[in-house]
């Protein structure tokens, strides 16, 4: 359809899937839960006002502007096109596929495996990737503190860069380029490094 609303919360039961094909604007309101996937499969855009909980994955296709300060939490996978977080925070609670930048949050964290496929992420405060990183082109990060809990590699048979402009600290808690190697690791000399 084209423009969809959820004003209010909305629930599913015994496995209830919500998926929304909006051409227009898709708004959330409400915080969702979905007992099986929610899936926004179209190009509309979405106002992202509320949290989604699904009881398998999150799938927004359309560009996303965060409206406060958002929570995903799948129990599979949550993907995402383009995000503008309009100084807020997004927090992703197991694993992530960002196939789109991400700019104008003030925090991000990702809790489980992280597929970087857009080529910037850029906060105003801190980046925690406490799971695994795949990159999936060359990635440039860009916040105050960058801290990775696990390793991080291309993705399988690419050989990516990664670009790190932290103002404070930047961690490294893993291997890198153990499974598929990366090209190139760049810290930003204002900010300090940790291996």
């Amino acid at each position: 359809g084209g423009t969809v609303g959820f004003d209010s919360t909305v629930t599913t039961t015994n496995g209830g899937n919500i998926i929304v094909s909006n051409t227009g604007t898709l708004t959330i309101d409400g915080a969702i839960t979905a007992a099986g996937v929610f899936d926004q499969d179209a190009s509309g855009a979405v106002s992202l006002n509320a949290g989604i909980t699904a009881g398998s994955t999150i799938d927004i296709d359309g560009a996303a502007t965060l409206g406060a300060a958002i929570s995903l939490n799948a129990t599979g996978t949550t993907t995402l096109a383009a995000v503008t977080g309009a100084s807020n925070s997004l927090d992703i609670i197991n694993a992530a596929a960002l196939n789109g930048a991400v700019d104008g949050v003030t925090t991000l964290t990702i809790g489980g495996l992280a597929n970087i496929n857009g080529t910037t992420v850029s906060s105003t405060g801190n980046q925690s990737y406490q799971g695994a990183v795949i990159l999936g082109q060359d990635t440039t990060l860009t916040g105050t503190n960058v801290t990775f809990a696990s390793t991080i590699d291309s993705q399988s048979g690419e050989l990516n860069d990664l670009i790190v402009n932290a103002s404070g600290e930047t961690s490294f808690g893993g291997i890198i380029g153990n499974t598929d190697r990366i090209s190139a690791l760049t810290t930003d000399a204002a900010g300090r490094t940790r291996i």
